[in-house]
């Protein structure tokens, strides 16, 4: 089978387009039909399993949203230093024409989606610094849910969040076009 893929002599050279999770056991893996492993995107490990278990899959919580503040920063000093700034950032959803037809949806009519913004260190600060309510910013980061029962009622409340990785000013409210003060978690630029 491995002849028909072009002269590939080992499983390591199939390896080129698939990500090392994939890869974990290819060594050990012995004989396999490499032009079905090729049709189902499967290593022979996973052939026996039914299901995957959680080690087998990479761990991956990323968000990347491009929309607008909704509100100065709040930045927040603690006791050890560290800066907190608190934001709220406007992604308004996309449809196409399709979609707009079969939801009835007039050009402009589109919902805006709300996304609290939780901003730490350099990030912080460059934020309180630059960011201001209406601009047009890009973030990277993960999703978080805060946890804690409320005083009042005794009853446990949950608030999702996006805890910033990256930022970057796209645009700010009074300019017309694109380029802005691009900045990531190292200094270079998100996008």
């Amino acid at each position: 089978p491995l002849a028909a893929l072009g002269g590939l002599r080992a499983p390591q050279e199939l390896a080129v387009a698939r990500p090392a999770w994939v890869l974990r056991s290819w060594a050990d893996a012995g004989e396999f039909d490499a032009e079905q492993s090729l049709r189902t995107n499967r290593t022979p490990d996973m052939f026996d399993d039914d299901e995957l278990d959680d080690e087998d899959i990479p761990p991956m919580n990323t968000v990347m949203l491009v929309g607008r503040t909704g509100a100065e920063p709040q930045a927040t000093y603690l006791e050890n230093g560290a800066v907190v700034v608190n934001l709220s950032l406007a992604v308004r959803r996309q449809y196409t024409p399709l979609e707009r037809k079969a939801r009835n949806i007039q050009y402009g009519e589109e919902e805006t989606d709300w996304f609290p913004l939780e901003i730490w260190g350099s990030n912080a600060e460059y934020a309180r610094k630059y960011v201001r309510k209406g601009f047009r910013i890009g973030i990277q980061g993960e999703l978080n849910v805060d946890h804690w029962v409320d005083k009042a009622t005794g009853e446990d409340r949950e608030r999702p969040k996006i805890f910033v990785r990256s930022i970057e000013i796209l645009q700010s409210r009074n300019e017309n076009g694109g380029g802005g003060m691009g900045r990531g978690s190292e200094g270079g630029e998100m996008f």
